[in-house]
């Protein structure tokens, strides 16, 4: 009897160290992965990164986030802009971050059409600046801009613009942007040019900034974060991966959603796969229509624009309790004697991953107009059967892309304010080993644990 229980401890106990040496070997991996085909085994399959471009990369390490916060002015909740520095000396330079583009464009000093306000990018005056030999042009939906490509240290510096612990400075070096010659049809734009930060890296990863800043060991991990709020309030943008901090974790709670960017687009999108569904403000009635349309998370965009069969659903839902139009201008009009009078539009990608976009924050309110409630929502013009989610739809919300993963995470009603110093003060969650891994794991380790003390009590007995 003691041979057996002999025999049962030193395998189990064979099977603890085994499952405790690979998991230290799956960790040195995380830790000393700088390759292209060890960073294949950490990231989807599909990955576009090109193994030519792919210079030193850091994982995540759970005890030490590489991540930075900025602060981003807001323009009457139309405009949402950072600064940036470029070149050496550094030159200060205000950006819209834009999801919906993958360049950064700045003016030049050689640009005659620029705005006259806006600063200017001088690459004779910077040590750092390379001039690609490489054109390239830019069109947006109001405006275009067209200028040369150079290569230039830029760099994010938080110091000032948030608390103390983020004074932490991002360095992007050889980094490709587009020095403009040419820009037409931007007048109302505040900022000096605008940064991309799409999931199209145009086949290099240093013609995009995310990726550029995580293969150069900046950030922990190729994503980014936006924390948009109204004008009295802070709005932020996280560079680096912040949802597995423990502060926010229990902040979240289950409050996390999802979707994945289809492997061929070239815009942060999803698709829908239980359609839309429209619910009024006393949640008594409701009204659910499928789409084909793809939801593209656009940043740059200020209003929401929406298909045309599919606004014609919101607005007859609407019609039944509000005098609802489409404006000349395409855009959503209402009567309403307050702007806290509609309910919500919910994407539904798969039925447990949902998107809520209330319309009672999506409303200019005009007191003495006869239709009060403008929403900041148009008609989507061109045909493209796609819904842009501009800022209008993403206030008040967590929304953070990852660009390897090619996912999307938001987190919608979040109880409570973000606390920057909890998120850096606060821990990271290790996320190493799946859930059956660690449980299978414990479980060994606390059933050799009792067989031991069985065997101890049977000895002593």
């Amino acid at each position: 009897m003691k041979i057996i229980f002999l025999i049962i401890n030193v395998i189990l106990l064979s099977c603890v160290s085994c499952a405790y040496y690979s998991k230290n070997i799956e960790r040195k991996l995380q830790n000393n992965c700088t390759n292209y085909l060890c960073l294949e085994q950490l990231v989807l399959s599909n990955s576009s990164t090109p193994q030519e471009n792919i210079s030193a990369i850091t994982p995540s390490d759970p005890e030490s986030q590489k991540f930075s916060v900025l602060k981003l002015s807001n323009r009457r909740d139309v405009q949402y802009y950072g600064e940036i520095f470029v070149g050496t000396p550094k030159k200060k330079m205000t950006v819209i971050f834009d999801s919906g583009s993958n360049r950064l464009w700045v003016p030049s000093t050689q640009c005659t059409t620029c705005r006259h306000y806006s600063v200017r990018y001088n690459p004779l005056t910077s040590k750092t600046s390379e001039k690609v030999n490489k054109l390239k042009s830019i069109s947006f939906a109001v405006g275009f801009v067209d200028g040369e490509i150079f290569s230039d240290i830029v760099s994010l510096n938080s110091h000032g613009a948030m608390l103390k612990p983020f004074n932490r400075e991002l360095f992007a070096e050889n980094y490709k942007f587009i020095s403009v010659n040419k820009e037409m049809n931007l007048s109302g734009t505040i900022s000096d040019g605008v940064m991309g930060l799409g999931i199209d890296n145009e086949g290099d990863p240093y013609n995009s900034f995310i990726e550029t800043l995580y293969n150069q060991q900046q950030i922990s991990a190729p994503a980014f974060t936006f924390y948009l709020q109204g004008v009295k309030n802070i709005s932020r943008l996280y560079v680096g991966d912040i949802l597995n901090n423990v502060y926010l974790a229990k902040l979240f709670k289950n409050n996390l959603k999802e979707c994945y960017v289809d492997k061929n687009s070239i815009y942060w999108e999803c698709s829908t796969q239980n359609g839309v569904q429209l619910i009024n403000n006393n949640n008594k009635r409701n009204h659910i229509f499928n789409t084909n349309a793809k939801m593209i998370f656009d940043s740059g965009s200020s209003y929401t624009l929406i298909p045309q069969n599919d606004l014609m659903h919101i607005l007859n839902f609407l019609k039944l309790e509000h005098n609802c139009i489409i404006s000349k201008s395409n855009q959503l009009l209402c009567q309403c004697s307050s702007p806290n009078e509609f309910g919500k539009v919910i994407l539904n990608f798969d039925g447990k991953n949902k998107y809520y976009i209330d319309l009672n924050q999506m409303i200019e309110f005009a007191k003495n107009d006869n239709y009060q409630c403008h929403f900041q929502i148009t008609m989507e013009k061109y045909d493209l059967n796609t819904w842009v989610l501009g800022d209008s739809s993403l206030r008040k919300n967590l929304i953070s892309f990852n660009m390897y993963e090619r996912k999307i995470s938001f987190v919608q009603n979040i109880s409570g304010i973000i606390d920057d110093n909890k998120i850096n003060q606060s821990k990271w969650i290790d996320n190493s080993g799946s859930l059956l891994y660690n449980f299978v794991y414990w479980f060994i380790v606390l059933f050799t644990v009792g067989l031991i003390i069985l065997l101890i009590l049977y000895l002593i007995r």
